[in-house]
């Protein structure tokens, strides 16, 4: 019982040592990923906000430009960075005046912004303090929600009105997070509370032990992200030498103290066959 107990004890604790080190391991893996992820969110959106502030730096510097050389160069700004729903001149007044594309926004065209009071307000505030500023959420993208940024343009001390990028949540993030970035794992996007983006809602572990949270603290998108291993990445990743350690120790503490049980069996049965040997040659001496 001794030497089982000893062998099973010194095995639960290779065991032990060998998954904690195999959890480290992949809580690793997880943080890495999710530092790529973190990485990928802020370079590509903080690409697609600055490509909004120059378009509206060109216009203070040189002045209005011409509608078809405006309309040239958004639909490049479209062309090159996804999840644009749109660009567009809003003027002074609130109004969509210029969109890149057309088509697919004709509704968009001649909105007025300010028929929102929240939309107003946060206009008129970007406005003042001659600040980019965003509006969220809005339902008037095709296909579900999206966002606004708009960028306010000065040339001067003249309002010009806004270059707004209107943003498609969807799509925007399936452009950013693509599968090469990503592969094998859920995510979840929060703005505060509220979750506006999900990926592999069809395959998630059961436990949240394994996810890693992080945020992303702009002033324009305070945006919050969860990271989530699936089950199929979860588990090729875990290696089987922890249970295969813990099987075979098993096994070699039962089949040792079955040893030494024979053993010590053997030789108490020799003891008792010497014993009787003796008894008998004592008999016989006798005799």
């Amino acid at each position: 019982m001794l030497v089982g107990v000893g062998v099973l004890t010194a095995t639960l604790f290779l065991w032990y040592k060998l998954n904690a080190q195999e959890g480290a391991r992949i809580e690793q893996k997880i943080e890495l990923e999710a530092a790529s992820v973190k990485i990928e969110l802020t370079t590509q959106m903080q690409e697609r906000i600055l490509a909004l502030v120059r378009n509206a730096k060109r216009w203070e510097n040189a002045g209005k430009p011409l509608q078809k050389h405006w309309e040239a160069d958004a639909e490049l700004y479209v062309q090159h960075y996804g999840g644009y729903q749109a660009i567009a001149w809003v003027d002074p007044s609130f109004y969509v005046q210029w969109i890149v594309p057309r088509r697919g926004n004709e509704a968009t065209q001649n909105l007025n912004l300010a028929s929102q009071e929240r939309w107003r307000l946060a206009l008129e505030t970007a406005r003042k303090q001659r600040k980019l500023t965003v509006i969220r959420p809005i339902n008037w993208v095709e296909d579900g929600k999206g966002f606004l940024i708009c960028v306010p343009i000065f040339e001067g001390e003249r309002f010009e009105g806004f270059i707004v990028g209107m943003f498609h949540t969807s799509k925007l993030f399936d452009t950013i997070l693509h599968e090469n970035i990503t592969q094998g794992y859920g995510i979840t996007i929060f703005d505060g509370n509220k979750k506006i983006y999900h990926r592999n809602n069809h395959s998630t572990l059961p436990t949240q032990d394994w996810t890693h949270e992080f945020s992303i603290n702009w002033n324009v998108l305070p945006w919050r992200v969860k990271i989530q291993p699936t089950p199929e990445l979860f588990a090729a990743e875990q290696s089987p030498l922890p249970e295969a350690v813990l099987g075979t120790g098993t096994l070699l503490a039962v089949l040792l103290a079955l040893a030494v049980h024979l053993a010590q069996s053997g030789q108490r049965r020799t003891k008792q066959v010497e014993a009787i040997n003796q008894g008998l040659a004592q008999e016989i001496s006798w005799c």
